[in-house]
């Protein structure tokens, strides 16, 4: 019965259907009943031709009939198990159907659009495409629902890329966007340095990048830049699997650049708030991803790669001055020092480096032992031995990110995240045997965290964590 899916017209009705998790050869719609002696009843669903392939969604009307919205863009309507009328609603895969208050049927099909019908199920369809709704305030109309409950005379839209929509069934329209998300995994975020803007930004396997208001929780209306389609790639050969995700955002100090890595080694750098891309470099031979960056100011920016390398690039064209060397593994998080002297960094088999900015040679742990950190960003190091003897069973790769964070009165606070979906707050440093909070809440590995800057000396309240595969921010 794994992902299958119930639904339930009465203590002695119901059917179950597929939902298109299935991929057996035949299509799967059953409805069952209680006899008179409680004997339990199943029968197959005919449904005539053309029959498809799987049913994504059923719904019961008032007067007991059985809406079924399939793969192949037809509405079937069973009395029984037998399908007494089917129509094609649309070109695409039908998503959901749903009876509305005044008995008119709604539907909403995968190519973003949604369609009222006569309460028979048949006639002619009156279709309304998302972006006509509203939907494109958001730049991310996507996909239309697989799933949708009515209440009065709104019905509540869920799409496959993670948004819930309030529609107003009445009049036709866009009500409330109620939940904006990603339809990738959420892997980088960054957070502008300005206390007043409180915002915050996220990347996407889905290659999206969104921004975030943390005062009201809500998305940015209208900032969404999707690199999906993107036409600047390697010259040669196919783009690897993800490689135009977004897997590494920075902003610098000053708030006037943003930049982006993705998942083939580009780098792309954009003005902001413009927006405008002055420069895009393939920083990766290897075409492997961007895992870190950070700003060493305004002028320069740091890489870092699965390829085991760490590139330092002018950000007036993206040129590369100096490839840092040493790493056996792939470089997954980087912190760089208070004076922008130094930069360290993780690697997946748990090597510990330095380099000298400067230079670009490396520089033994000894030298920079004293030395401050503008923020604490690698999992390994002398001041997270407490995530470690707190979490004995954990590898290296088991954390995923971690930043230190200003408390009251002086104090810092060490936050983690990590495969078991939980965020890990130590005192800063963590040491070992110190004691520790664990907030659960994602339903995901927590893939990246920063905390929005507090004006003045006041401290930094707020901390945003991203649940990768849940595609939740926390």
């Amino acid at each position: 019965m794994a992902g299958m899916k119930t639904l339930v017209k009465s203590l002695f009705h119901f059917a179950i259907y597929d939902g298109g998790l299935q991929k057996q050869s035949g299509v799967l719609l059953k409805f069952y009943s209680l006899d008179s002696n409680r004997d339990l009843k199943g029968s197959a669903a005919i449904f005539g031709k053309p029959a498809p392939r799987h049913v994504l969604f059923c719904s019961w009307t008032s007067d007991g009939r059985c809406l079924a919205s399939c793969d192949n863009g037809y509405l079937y309507i069973f009395e029984g198990h037998a399908a007494t009328s089917s129509q094609r609603i649309s070109t695409s895969a039908l998503g959901f159907c749903v009876e509305l208050p005044d008995q008119r049927l709604l539907a909403g099909s995968r190519d973003s659009v949604l369609h009222f019908l006569p309460a028979s199920g048949s006639g002619n369809a009156r279709a309304r495409p998302l972006r006509d709704l509203g939907a494109a305030l958001l730049c991310s109309a996507g996909p239309v629902p697989f799933a949708s409950a009515s209440a009065g005379p709104a019905v509540l839209a869920g799409s496959t890329n993670h948004h819930l929509l309030l529609i107003d069934a009445a009049e036709e329209r866009l009500k409330q966007v109620l939940q904006v998300g990603s339809a990738g995994e959420v892997h980088a975020l960054a957070v502008h340095p300005s206390p007043e803007l409180q915002l915050f930004v996220t990347g996407s396997s889905d290659a999206t990048v969104r921004f975030w208001d943390s005062r009201d929780h809500s998305p940015v209306v209208g900032r969404v830049l999707d690199y999906s389609r993107d036409q600047y790639w390697w010259p040669e050969g196919q783009v690897p699997k993800d490689g135009k995700g977004i897997y590494a955002l920075a902003l610098s100090s000053s708030g006037k650049l943003l930049a982006l890595g993705h998942g083939e080694g580009t780098l792309r750098l954009l003005s902001f708030p413009e927006l405008q891309a002055p420069a895009v470099a393939c920083a990766s031979k290897q075409r492997e991803r961007i895992s870190a960056l950070i700003f060493v100011d305004d002028s320069l920016l740091i890489a870092g790669c699965w390829d085991q390398l760490i590139y330092i690039f002018d950000t007036s064209g993206l040129k590369c001055l100096r490839v840092l060397k040493g790493n056996c593994s792939s470089v997954t998080q980087m912190q760089i020092s208070a004076d922008s002297s130094y930069v360290m960094s993780n690697a997946k088999d748990g090597q510990v480096l330095f380099f000298d900015v400067r230079t670009g040679e490396r520089v033994a742990a000894p030298a920079v032992r004293e030395q401050s950190w503008r923020r604490w960003c690698c999992p390994a190091g002398w001041a997270t031995t407490g995530i470690w003897s707190a979490n004995r069973n954990f590898g290296i790769v088991d954390v995923k990110c971690c930043t230190n964070l200003r408390a009251n009165e002086g104090h810092q606070l060490l936050a983690s995240g990590d495969t078991s979906h939980g965020v890990q707050l130590f005192g800063f440093p963590a040491l070992e045997g110190q004691g520790h909070h664990v907030f659960d809440g994602h339903a995901g590995f927590v893939t990246a965290m920063a905390p929005i800057p507090g004006s003045g000396e006041l401290a930094e309240d707020k901390l945003i964590t991203a649940g990768g595969d849940d595609h939740a921010l926390l």
